[in-house]
């Protein structure tokens, strides 16, 4: 549960840098 928590946190990070970092 824990690992998939991890996964969640990690793909939101990875989209919103590649929302706010998008030219």
């Amino acid at each position: 549960m824990k690992r998939k928590l991890s996964w969640l946190v990690l793909s939101l990070a990875l989209s919103l840098v590649f929302l706010f970092g998008a030219p």
